[in-house]
């Protein structure tokens, strides 16, 4: 095992056996509606079922005052789907578990329901069919019938109990295939007999039977293919043909741990689609053969004991070996990746897969992904004297009274982080999982052994795989906080990339240009940010402090006189215009795809809008005299024009085109103003170097229209001395 690489799990507790004397009856068990997707809503938990004998009896068995001796109760098998978590027990016991989403320092999971079935025997075996709304319950023999989530029997004139069953196998075809839309599922009942084949809708309806020469105790099945372990050998049948066919015998060599023999165990579970995975004797210890169509595959894993169980978390097994660890595989490049300790109190018995997945709160929660507060202005910056305001943003305020002061910064109140669980360990005295550790949690690991690449890889990867709304923020946190560096170290383009990828509002960008920004961004605006990137815009005061910075730390012993100083300055010069260029190409994106944007700001994105709107035509009237006379006016050029939040813009716009010449640009510039009416009310201040010019008039767009529907010439007159527009 390599020790550089972040594990993929931690082992976490999720119900101890105590638990089942709570209250079954919770007095708020309000679900959040972000997390709860079952079909219906909690049933009361006081109602009893009637089955054979009253379910008021329940647990009679943990809490009876009877003097006799009683066996003790444990915890024989568990599954789970979102956030429901069922448990048979040892007494034929059923516990219906679900999230506990509205107190956060309570128990992790609320009792909802509990039910005996008749038999009162051990219960061996849950499967669960969400989709179909149904739960299938193996218990002394007997194959029981329910409805999910409430664990409600089905009555027996739609579907009848099954007797004899030694085991069942659901068709793993349909697990893998995700079918929504289907209506029913393949049930294989292993009997004395050999395999009963049934199609599982509302009712229950026979296909076919197979008889074999050997009883079946263990059995998986992927569409027309099973693998069956009897009590000697693995067998490999073809349900189609009706054929068994023996594959390999089952290890006979019991594990010794202290004074405990522990005997062997099969074991067989399906990785991927028609790829099984079963344990086989391996020599001085067991090893695993992945196999397809019958046929080996991959290569093989190997264990120092044969597992208790198997269980798969794509692209990882694991194995509960009987020395009270779990050893995870990759399945991808079948080395171990990580080895779990399991607390002897729990009782490990055995491990399931579950498709669905449990949410569970994680205990490693990542407290950076909490929203803060943040000022886009520091206190000690002053805004230029000759700014501009939004009017909407200036209504509210009285410009005779400061803006108040700041409170202390204090991170939003927010919902506890749940991570979706596919590895339940089950002991006799409790359920655990194997809670993959979050995105965040391993990206920050690896940066903080200074790997951003792996991090990126890791984030690269979990957007491949269609990420969940959680995965998305970790995703977004994780490159705002490598580009947040990147651009402290003057990286521009790359930062502006991570940035943007990782949806970063606009305005954290704009505020470093005071030029650009002017008083758009009033000095008590705040925004939400990931707290973990908090102290990073702190340090990150303006495009121009981040460049002199870092030429003084990487160039000031080599410029004379000093940095700020030295002839040329083209270093610096450069810096900056890779920082604007990055700008430039961070709102041509937000413009560009308008309706993401529109989803991650919400109510600020008319906000946003004006102010990436104004700051582009800032940035392309710096640009224009650079600009040769074929060069065409751009959508967004036109697009800013219209949507710039004063005036004075139009001005400063119509000023830059007239010094580059460009009649071309000037010409259909000339042609919006006239569809769009709209009228430069004032010049732009500045508009000449080394001072400001007063026009004393407003200037307007006269235009004649002629019979014939053309236009007279435009012409532009101001009261000033060789000035002009055109």
């Amino acid at each position: 095992m390599d020790k550089s690489e972040i594990p993929p799990f931690h082992l976490q507790s999720l119900v101890t056996f105590q638990q089942q004397e709570d209250n079954p009856n919770p007095t708020d068990t309000s679900p959040a509606p972000n997390l709860r997707t079952s079909a219906s809503a909690p049933q009361n938990a006081s109602r009893a079922f009637i089955s054979g004998s009253a379910s008021a009896r329940g647990l009679a068995s943990l809490t009876s005052a009877t003097p006799q001796a009683q066996e003790k109760v444990e915890i024989r098998c568990a599954e789970a789907f979102e956030c429901n978590l069922y448990i048979g027990c040892s007494d034929g016991t059923l516990l219906w578990y679900t999230l506990n989403e509205t107190d956060n320092n309570a128990n992790p999971y609320i009792l909802q329901e509990r039910y005996t079935v008749p038999s009162r025997k051990a219960v061996s075996r849950i499967a669960l069919i969400p989709r179909l709304s149904k739960a299938l319950v193996l218990s002394d023999g007997t194959l029981y019938f329910f409805l999910l989530p409430s664990l409600e029997p089905i009555p027996i004139a739609l579907i009848n109990h099954i007797r004899g069953v030694l085991t069942f196998a659901l068709d793993d075809a349909d697990v893998f295939a995700h079918p929504e839309d289907a209506d029913a599922t393949g049930l294989c009942v292993l009997t004395r007999r050999g395999v009963g084949l049934w199609s599982l809708r509302e009712r229950l309806l026979p296909i076919k039977e197979v008889p074999l020469p050997y009883c079946g105790l263990v059995a998986k099945r992927y569409s027309e293919h099973m693998f069956i372990a009897s009590d000697s050998l693995y067998h490999f049948v073809d349900l189609s043909s009706s054929q068994s066919t023996e594959f390999a015998p089952i290890p006979a060599i019991e594990a010794q741990i202290g004074n405990t023999i522990i005997p062997p165990r099969p074991s067989i579970i399906i990785v991927a689609q028609h790829e099984f995975l079963v344990a086989l004797d391996g020599g001085a210890g067991a090893m695993g053969l992945f196999l397809k169509n019958g046929d080996p595959v991959r290569g093989t894993l190997e264990w120092e004991f044969l597992p208790r169980a198997l269980a798969v978390d794509w692209p990882y097994v694991a194995a509960l070996l009987p020395n009270g660890t779990i050893v995870v595989h990759s399945i991808e490049t079948l080395k171990v990746v990580q080895v779990v300790d399991v607390p002897a109190s729990l009782g490990a018995r055995t491990m399931s897969s579950s498709m669905d997945g449990l949410y569970a709160p994680s205990s490693s929660n990542n407290r950076n992904l909490e929203m803060a507060p943040f000022r886009l202005i520091p206190p000690m910056l002053e805004a230029p004297a000759d700014t501009e305001e939004d009017p909407a943003a200036t209504q509210n305020r009285s410009g005779a009274t400061p803006p108040p002061s700041l409170p202390p910064k204090l991170a939003k109140i927010v919902p506890p982080a749940y991570t979706r669980t596919h590895l339940l360990l089950v002991g006799s005295s409790g359920v655990s999982g194997l809670l993959p550790q979050t995105l965040s949690a391993r990206c920050e690991a690896l940066l903080a052994e200074h790997k951003t690449d792996q991090a990126l890889e890791l984030v690269a990867a979990a957007d491949r795989r269609i990420p969940d709304m959680r995965v998305e923020l970790e995703m977004q946190y994780i490159r705002q906080k490598v580009a947040l560096g990147w651009l402290a170290e003057t990286k521009f383009k790359r930062a502006g990339e991570e940035l943007y990828q990782g949806r970063m509002d606009p305005r954290l960008l704009i505020r470093l240009w005071p030029e650009f920004r002017g008083g758009l961004i009033g000095e008590g605006d705040k925004i939400d940010v990931f707290a973990g990137v908090e102290e990073q815009l702190d340090k990150l005061v303006s495009v121009e402090k981040i460049v002199m910075d870092h030429l003084v730390k990487n160039y000031a012993p080599y410029l004379k006189p000093d940095v700020e100083h030295a002839p040329g300055g083209k270093l610096k010069d450069g810096l900056a215009g890779d920082a604007k260029q990055m700008l430039r190409t961070y709102l041509e994106g937000v413009r560009r795809e308008r309706t993401v944007w529109s989803r991650v700001l919400g109510s600020d994105m008319p906000t946003v809008e004006r102010l990436v709107d104004t700051v582009m035509a800032k940035l392309m009237i710096q640009t224009l005299t650079d600009i040769p006379n074929t060069w065409p006016v751009s959508r967004f050029l036109i697009r800013s024009f219209r949507h710039v939040v004063h005036e004075r813009h139009e001005a400063m716009i119509l000023n830059g085109i007239s010094c580059s010449q460009n009649l071309e640009v000037s010409e259909r510039l000339w042609e919006l103003q006239r569809t769009e009416g709209a009228v430069i009310e004032e010049a732009a201040d500045g508009d000449e170097p080394g001072g400001t010019i007063d026009y004393t008039e407003k200037a307007g767009v006269p235009w004649t229209e002629k019979p014939d529907g053309s236009d007279d010439i435009l012409d532009i007159h101001l009261d000033h001395e060789d000035r002009g527009l055109l």
